[in-house]
């Protein structure tokens, strides 16, 4: 009768890396440029590089296919595919231009993603309309297209438009009225669709504006409604000279009856300017955001976008007021409606993210896919529970630590619901192995026991899992190092024999050792996944149980 330890694979601790990709990296966004309170659900990250690696196999980089469908993203614990589309891709200088959602964005921590790539069977496009959750009402990237990314369909109608090839973010739209054009005569402009906004009480609109000139008038960024009467608009300068007002105003009885931000600026000619509107209406309240920052704002705004309908007049570069206002001459960027009111830290951090994704996040060099994973600012070597009459060993050591603070060993009844036990300090940053070890005075009858090591800027890594059962009399523990390659087990004194089955079923042998009564195993041979081991004692009483080699 015997003790004994297993590793297990539970709440997605140990992972290994996606099926088939052959590199990879890591990008770690940086918490210093997310704004806010709390933390922003279902947030789309752009992701912009140009990378030598992302180049094509046929231009001397790792990516498989021509369009870049090989290329896609993943969450830190390598098991959740995150939805992201492509905006561009080009081979052969490895430029990629993608929108990926976070299904939370931290304020607290960095956030870490990994993006994959070199999958040589990768042939369709992995872009999904769910990047844009359902509080996105269009998304229009302007990328040598006017459709809307989201789900809704609402593609603009163009009026004369262009493609610009060097826009904000990748490509954009040109709105060339180089004249002072009455928005009654002919003029550059897009629409879109009457009605769309139908049901729609909450608003934000943000997008990239570069204004060519300023001695047009009350030109209009944004215009929907049904005329002079009925209309909802966003103009950066309300008038030719400098500095000019920017309106977002809103009425249904003409411009008597507006509600709404007028608010001081400058006509900002010459410069990408990132623009944002949002209608509160449970607090009645209208704000505009120029370049991430609040311009101003204003309550008692009782209309909402739905007063607009049934909206027949919706423009982006042109004015209800066609006898007195003019087209804009400016060109556009990654337009954006949401049907929620976009909270400022929000706004800030697409600003943030938009205007410099550089600054936004890092990117490490690039790995081999199927040791990615095991990149953690700690190597572990091993962390194991070792029962010991009544109480549980808990030993763990290290071959090298980055910034490391300090270890929280948690424990759980049921590997369900985890609790902090106590925490021990780091060793800070080392490469020299350090070796920790508390004591479990009052284990459970089975414990699940893990790691959570936490650097000094707050990020946090989890190790796998072990359990220890104290129930039976005797002990086996069971273990790897990774580090090593190895698989251990401990106290062999009563073990008859030991076998080790794939996945599959099939019976692997395993060169090994027997030193001091500890059995250990190599396991560079093998492929990285689940294995079953079958621990046999002297009175044939087997154990059997899954571990993870890494």
């Amino acid at each position: 009768m015997y003790f004994f330890l297993l590793l297990v694979a539970a709440n997605g601790v140990i992972q290994a890396q996606p099926v088939g990709y052959s590199y990879g990296k890591t990008i770690t966004i940086q918490v210093s440029q997310v704004s806010g309170t709390s933390n922003h659900t279902n947030f789309p990250v752009l992701i912009s590089l140009v990378d030598n690696d992302l180049r094509t196999t046929a231009n001397g980089g790792h990516v498989t296919d021509a369009n870049g469908y090989d290329i896609v993203f993943y969450t830190s614990d390598c098991l959740t595919k995150l939805d992201h589309q492509i905006e561009s891709y080009t081979a052969s200088s490895g430029t990629l231009v993608a929108w990926v959602r976070i299904p939370t964005l931290s304020v607290s921590v960095n956030t870490i993603i990994h993006m994959y790539y070199g999958k040589s069977s990768a042939s369709t496009d992995p872009s999904v309309m769910t990047t844009w959750n359902s509080a996105y009402k269009s998304v229009w990237h302007f990328n040598n297209s006017l459709s809307d990314f989201t789900a809704n369909g609402n593609t603009l109608t163009d009026n004369s438009t262009s493609n610009f090839a060097s826009a904000k973010i990748a490509a954009g739209r040109d709105l060339n009225n180089s004249t002072n054009v009455l928005s009654s005569g002919a003029g550059q402009y897009l629409r879109v669709p009457n009605g769309f906004l139908a049901s729609v009480t909450n608003f934000t609109f943000e997008g990239w504006v570069l204004l060519d000139r300023s001695d047009s008038n009350w030109e209009r960024i944004l215009d929907f409604g049904q005329g002079t009467n009925i209309n909802f608009f966003l103009t950066p300068s309300s008038g030719t000279g400098s500095p000019a007002e920017t309106r977002a105003r809103i009425t249904t009885g003409g411009s008597a009856a507006e509600q709404g931000v007028i608010v001081a600026n400058t006509t900002n000619t010459g410069s990408w300017i990132h623009w944002a509107v949002t209608i509160d209406n449970s607090t009645g309240t209208m704000a505009v955001y120029r370049n991430g920052s609040l311009l101003g704002s204003t309550t008692g705004v009782t209309l909402k976008p739905s007063n607009m309908e049934s909206s027949t007049a919706n423009y982006l570069g042109r004015s209800q007021y066609t006898t007195a206002d003019h087209y804009i001459d400016a060109k556009f960027d990654e337009f954006r409606i949401s049907t929620t009111a976009r909270s400022a830290g929000w706004i800030t951090t697409s600003y943030n993210n938009q205007n410099t994704p550089s600054s936004f996040y890092t990117v490490s060099s690039e790995s081999v896919a199927s040791t990615l994973c095991s990149i953690l600012p700690v190597r572990l070597l091993y962390f194991k529970a070792t029962p010991d009459g009544a109480v549980v060993n808990l030993d763990w050591a290290t071959s090298t630590e980055t910034n490391n603070d300090y270890f929280t060993i948690e424990r759980s009844e049921d590997g369900s619901a985890w609790h902090a036990f106590k925490t021990v300090g780091g060793a800070g940053t080392t490469e020299k192995e350090h070796t920790y070890s508390i004591v479990d005075q009052n284990p459970y009858s089975r414990t699940y026991y893990r790691l959570r090591q936490t650097d000094y800027d707050g990020q946090e890594t989890t190790s796998h899992v072990t359990v220890a059962y104290i129930n039976k009399s005797g002990s086996v523990n069971i273990y790897t190092n990774p580090e090593k390659k190895q698989l251990i087990i401990d106290d062999v004194s009563d073990i008859n024999s030991v076998m080790i089955f794939s996945s599959t079923g099939k019976n692997i042998r395993l060169p090994g050792t027997l030193e001091s009564g500890t059995a250990i195993y190599s396991t560079a041979g093998l492929s990285p996944g689940i294995y079953v081991v079958h621990v046999a004692n002297t009175e044939n009483k087997t154990i059997s149980r899954k571990i993870y080699i890494p």
